[in-house]
């Protein structure tokens, strides 16, 4: 990796740097401290009263001066990873003007350190966490997964950016309801197995096994909700339905399912409020970890609070783990185009999908490659965290027989998963 110092046309100095998969600016060529103004005004309010403000990425700290500027009695946290670089901007003065009482910059390159001291700020209820994206290009290749992992975290921030006011919304209507929260789920799958359907284009195979399934009331059937229509149209009624989508597109996941009342819904605090309040059967809301309202209201009433991941799926993971379950299977979990498809014949938003631009990961068999998304990588990047991470005992098999390969899980079919039912 290589930095070079480069003068904007306004007369300040940013960097470029050199890596192995391309050349980068870490801010403009033209007025670094506008864009950094600008990139300020676009944070702004994610947090409406932090008590810390922890930036990752130091760039060339315009960005930091700016945050200063607007924030004057609000503690700074930089977190950078490249030391080398750090030194190299010291050494080419372009650091000293940044440290004061006000800022401290914290720099480690070792994993272990920053895994016990520096990630678990992006989980404080109180910090408001600010990516510099640009920076993230310095992070070194020893430190891949890291990368990955605030990559991903980004990705969500610019989300609830984006989507914050409707989330608010949406928030304060589901409280309205004062619907129970999941504290009476404590243990229910202890010591039993559950399938976690999703509608990946590979679900449409799986549909006979899970009729099966169904028909035996064995094991535990959960199903995101864009599942639900392509269940119930083969006959499956499963027990348990999480939705999380803050938009009014999420009220397609329920047209024509009136018959659905004595299926428990699971719900995301944020979630749609008109599809969670015209839902009339048991509904039950999930205060999410990684939204500041929800941790909070969480902690008041004392309940629990799930990981999110991002998506549905990843939601309904957590929630199944947290309830006790020994064995998750997941089916539909595609996690890419299997056959050109974006979900399971019968959803409700299935389309074609134009291969031009897409990644390439490894298939379900570990044969050849499949197709897929950066949303959808940064869901697979998450279902292998977090068999690393959670602290559960439980067996987590893909039996999607498609998509594809999470690294971390067993790969089997859904057959042996159904016959084995270990502790069940």
């Amino acid at each position: 990796m290589i930095w070079e110092k480069v003068k904007a046309v306004n007369g300040e100095w940013t960097v470029a740097i050199t890596n192995d998969k391309g050349k980068y600016l870490l801010h403009s060529k033209y007025d670094p401290s506008k864009e950094s103004r600008r990139w300020v005004a676009q944070w702004e309010m994610m947090n409406e009263k932090p008590s810390r403000i922890c930036v990752i990425g130091i760039g060339v700290g315009y960005h930091i001066a700016a945050l200063r500027e607007e924030f004057p009695n609000i503690p700074i946290v930089v977190m950078e990873f490249n030391p080398n670089y750090v030194s190299w901007l010291r050494g080419n003065h372009l650091l000293q003007w940044l440290e004061d009482e006000r800022t401290s910059i914290k720099i480690s390159n070792d994993i272990n350190e920053i895994s016990k001291d520096f990630l678990p700020l992006l989980d404080e209820i109180d910090t408001m966490v600010m990516i510099h994206s640009p920076s993230l290009e310095l992070i070194p290749n020893n430190l891949s997964s890291l990368k990955e992992r605030l990559s991903d975290f980004y990705t969500f921030l610019k989300t609830v950016r984006k989507n914050k006011e409707i989330l608010e919304q949406n928030f304060a209507n589901n409280l309205k309801l004062n619907d129970k929260g999941i504290l009476e789920w404590k243990d229910y799958l202890k010591g039993k197995s559950a399938i976690l359907v999703s509608a990946g284009p590979s679900l449409t195979k799986q549909l006979p096994l899970l009729k099966e399934v169904y028909k035996k009331r064995e094991i535990f059937i959960a199903c995101v909700g864009t599942a639900l229509i392509p269940l119930l149209n083969f006959g499956i009624k499963p027990n348990a339905i999480m939705i999380s989508d803050a938009q009014d597109t999420l009220l397609e996941q329920f047209k024509g399912t009136s018959n659905i009342i004595d299926v428990p819904l699971f719900y995301l605090a944020t979630a749609n409020q008109k599809a969670v309040s015209g839902y009339t059967g048991k509904r039950y809301i999930v205060w999410q970890q990684d939204y500041s309202n929800s941790r909070i209201q969480a902690d008041l009433i004392k309940e629990p609070t799930i990981r999110t991941g991002g998506s549905v799926a990843t939601c309904l993971l957590d929630l199944l783990v947290w309830m006790g379950s020994s064995r998750v299977a997941l089916v539909g979990q595609d996690l890419s185009f299997t056959g050109g498809y974006s979900h399971a014949v019968g959803s409700h938003n299935v389309k074609k999908v134009n291969y031009e631009n897409l990644i390439e990961v490894t298939d379900y068999y570990q044969r050849e490659k499949v197709k897929t998304k950066s949303f959808l990588l940064g869901y697979l990047r998450w279902f292998e965290r977090y068999v690393i991470d959670t602290s559960s005992n439980a067996e987590f098999w893909n039996c999607t027989e498609g998509g594809a390969y999470i690294e971390g899980w067993k790969h089997k079919r859904l057959k042996e998963f159904i016959e084995e039912k270990k502790g069940d």
